[in-house]
């Protein structure tokens, strides 16, 4: 009888052993696949809500410089400094983002959208117009490497793609929103007045962007750039970031020339309204 309560008490621990086990581990799981999906909506409302205001600056900064009396001359000029800046900071943005992390840095780049659209609200001159748009550049250059790195850390590799594509849905939807909203304010009220959206949206995104996750854990060692930059370039993998550059500069040329150029030749040549020409001719990214 006592073998048999005994035997008894040792299944029972086990039994409670391996139920407390499975139900720890359960729950945990349950808890990181609740995280991830709140972290995946937080990154998609980010994007929705950044890329409703930055989508109108594509189209409506070439025409509101025309307006402002600049030439496309200049305005190429304007958009060149304005991206040539943009570059200038990618890098070393991405090194002291792997270093101290993303979230502070994607909230950065979109409070600089936030004040870029400021200024236009505010002042309709073209040396604000320019600073605006160096201002725009500099925010993309904090938001877009820093939160494509920030899905990277978060998603495992069997759904990296399709977290990419989740995510992209939700910019793409804000991309076509932006547009949209903007070029009817602008066709009844002014471009300045158009870009309260990008103040609103930004300025909102700004504020959701500080509750994304952080999983990058901070370096006591601070980013040396050239250091960093010698090491990438004459590492294994140096030949292939040297090709994707080049494709990215060679993609940047075709961009920027089409997407400056286009409104301008279809709003002199065929008098589209601003409306039209952002419904037709925005940028699918």
């Amino acid at each position: 009888m006592f073998k048999w309560s005994a035997s008894l008490t040792r299944i029972a621990v086990f039994r409670n052993h391996i139920l407390s086990n499975f139900k720890d581990s359960f729950f945990k799981r349950t808890l990181q696949k609740d995280e991830k999906r709140v972290d995946l909506r937080t990154i998609s409302a980010v994007g929705f809500l950044s890329m409703l205001g930055f989508s109108l600056g594509n189209m409506l900064h070439p025409l509101y410089a025309k307006i402002l009396g600049m030439d496309p001359t200049n305005i190429g000029l304007a958009f060149f400094f304005s991206n040539i800046v943009s570059a200038a900071f990618r890098i070393p943005i991405g090194i002291v983002s792997d270093i101290y992390g993303r979230k502070w840095l994607i909230s950065i780049g979109i409070a600089f959208w936030t004040l870029s659209g400021s200024l236009l609200i505010i002042f309709e001159n073209i040396e604000m117009l320019i600073v605006s748009l160096i201002l725009w550049g500099i925010g993309a250059a904090f938001y877009f490497p820093t939160t494509n790195a920030l899905i990277a850390d978060l998603a495992t590799p069997e759904v990296m793609t399709k977290t990419f594509g989740t995510v992209g849905v939700f910019q793409t939807s804000g991309n076509i929103m932006g547009p949209l909203l903007g070029g009817f304010i602008a066709d009844n009220l002014g471009i300045g007045k158009s870009f309260v959206i990008t103040l609103v949206s930004c300025l909102v995104a700004t504020f959701v962007a500080l509750k994304l996750p952080d999983p990058r854990r901070k370096q006591k060692e601070k980013p040396r750039l050239i250091e960093t930059l010698k090491a990438m370039i004459q590492s294994e993998s140096g030949k292939a970031v040297r090709v994707f550059a080049l494709l990215y500069v060679v993609h940047g040329l075709y961009a920027g020339m089409f997407w400056t150029v286009l409104p301008l030749f279809l709003n002199e040549t065929y008098k589209w309204i601003i409306q039209e020409l952002v419904l037709l001719t925005q940028p699918p990214w």
